[in-house]
């Protein structure tokens, strides 16, 4: 089990008790370097209830970010600093982070890796955040499972080598802190920000477009 016990009193799990279902784009498993790579095109609709909620708190479902991608989303935050806590607080609400609430009531995060670390970076403290699933009466090994199931976990490692799905749950780090950066996520962002290829909507695209193009190299 990860991390500390967020409580059956925490925001989100009262939260849950009156949530919105998330969109779930796709289900489809599309291929690529002989694994397979989840397209579940997570978002949380408008009027999904979210809540304020410590960064800290969250646990990450992935070992890596590419912190090219980090730095880019610390500059737009910047940017909405700048302007005043209102409209970085607006810039937040109209960010929320999808969460899955595991065993204990813990949130565990599901997307917006590189926001969260982010604004850990920055020492903003808190962000908004929606629950999109509330596992928090399965015990670990039924939690994890439903998380796989479902493609909530990215199972590979900062060099993108994969991961046996039984063994991520006691790899992944207990907060954003603990994440990692992978180069090739890293250069598939700066390829991105020349033109190299369009930014897709799919989540891991820019993973799927630095091994490919590694591969080929």
């Amino acid at each position: 089990m990860l991390g500390q016990p967020a409580g059956a009193d925490s925001p989100l799990c009262r939260l849950s008790n009156n949530q919105s279902q998330a969109s779930l784009q796709s289900s489809s498993i599309s291929t690529w370097n002989n694994e397979h790579v989840p397209d579940t095109g997570i978002r949380l609709p408008p009027g999904t209830p979210t809540q304020r909620v410590a960064v800290l708190d969250l646990h990450p479902t992935q070992l890596a970010v590419g912190m090219q991608q980090v730095h880019e989303k610390m500059e737009k935050v910047a940017s909405k600093q700048q302007k005043g806590p209102e409209a970085l607080d607006k810039f937040l609400q109209n960010h929320p982070v999808p969460v899955v609430l595991g065993p204990n009531h813990s949130p565990y995060l599901i997307d917006h890796h590189h926001l969260c670390l982010a604004l850990q970076m920055m020492g903003i403290p808190q962000c908004y955040a929606g629950v999109v699933r509330d596992y928090s009466q399965l015990n670990p090994e039924q939690f994890w499972a439903a998380m796989a199931f479902h493609n909530y976990l990215w199972p590979y490692d900062a060099n993108g080598n994969p991961v046996d799905i039984h063994e991520l749950p006691k790899l992944l780090p207990h907060t954003v802190k603990g994440l990692v950066d992978d180069p090739y996520r890293s250069l598939a962002a700066l390829v991105r920000k020349a033109g190299g290829y369009t930014k897709s909507t799919k989540p891991f695209s820019e993973v799927s477009y630095a091994y490919g193009a590694a591969s080929s190299a």
